[in-house]
């Protein structure tokens, strides 16, 4: 049996990102239906604010290179009350445990947002953050602006910026709660992915029937085909599960869902040699161009095209 990891070692979908957890919550997010379910499951007291047909991504980057380090993000613009748009700013925290300044780091990325109108010439756009938390710190005791300054009175509290954001954070959920919240199969399973990815090999292969446990019907769009690889990737790109114990789990939820692990798992294989293959005649490229062989003799030894060793 080969060593299901390691391929994902020599192909790029986990590249270009900081870190699996930020690519699969992108992934997540990023639709539109289950962005949808997860403001009316999770924040319904914002969603009944909103009007929801009309919400959709916005395509604009916000994160600058320092924010990255602290944040990823998806923004969606959605009308307020039909008078006027407002940004929904869903943030995933990259570390594994609560940030230390949530309100400076959060200012801090709406200001790029307000930034970005000013230079556009638009008029500034009301943001509603949220930050969206699955690392291993159940307690999350969030605090007011002001406490986090010694001495303050109500004189100097004048002075303070004023905003709050919201917390969604899923470790501090039960399975029952999110699976309340969420409608959507598909969020249902996300949601509990991100949970218990954090626990113990033992305890992670024991939740993945639960996890898993409306995955047949999933599998009968090709939507939730791509959902079900994505998640795929993201379990064994972030746990030590062993390939053959999970294949086992799932041809215990149904056969159908066993045999669809078995092709992803056999596809992401055969993607994986054929990136460690190129990537190999990459590495050669790079060496003949240090020794300042000409564009086209490495070429022909490897098969690359000009462009593509100009590139390395």
């Amino acid at each position: 049996m080969f060593n299901f990891a390691e391929c994902f070692l020599n192909f790029d979908f986990m590249k270009n990102i900081s870190t699996p957890h930020d690519k699969y919550f992108k992934e997540l997010f990023s639709k539109h239906e289950i962005m949808l379910d997860f403001l009316n499951g999770a924040l319904p007291h914002i969603a009944k604010h909103l009007e929801l047909d009309t919400l959709e991504i916005d395509k604009t980057d916000y994160i600058d290179e320092e924010l990255h380090n602290i944040f990823s993000d998806l923004v969606y613009n959605c009308k307020y009350k039909t008078y006027f748009s407002v940004k929904i700013a869903l943030l995933f925290e990259h570390k594994s445990y609560v940030p230390e300044q949530p309100y400076l780091q959060l200012l801090g990325y709406m200001l790029k947002i307000w930034e970005t109108n000013v230079k556009q010439k638009q008029k500034l756009t009301p943001v509603i953050p949220i930050l969206f938390y699955h690392g291993k710190d159940v307690e999350w005791n969030k605090k007011n602006f002001d406490e986090y300054f010694e001495q303050m009175d109500d004189f100097l509290r004048r002075y303070l910026p004023k905003f709050d954001f919201e917390v969604v954070n899923i470790a501090s959920l039960s399975d029952s709660q999110i699976k309340e919240i969420s409608h959507q199969l598909s969020l249902r399973a996300g949601l509990l992915m991100m949970k218990h990815i954090f626990d113990s090999p033992m305890l992670l292969l024991d939740k993945l029937i639960e996890i898993f446990s409306d995955l047949q019907k999933i599998l009968e769009t090709e939507m939730g085909k791509n959902f079900f690889k994505t998640t795929v990737i993201y379990l064994f790109h972030t746990s030590k599960l062993d390939f053959d114990k999970v294949q086992e789990k799932m041809y215990d939820i149904s056969l159908e869902v066993g045999e669809e692990f078995g092709t992803i798992a056999y596809q992401l294989n055969q993607r994986g040699k054929k990136e460690a293959k190129k990537e190999a005649k990459f590495e050669v490229a790079r060496n003949l161009k240090n020794l300042k062989i000409s564009f086209e003799m490495i070429s022909q030894a490897t098969g690359l095209t000009i462009q593509e060793i100009g590139n390395l």
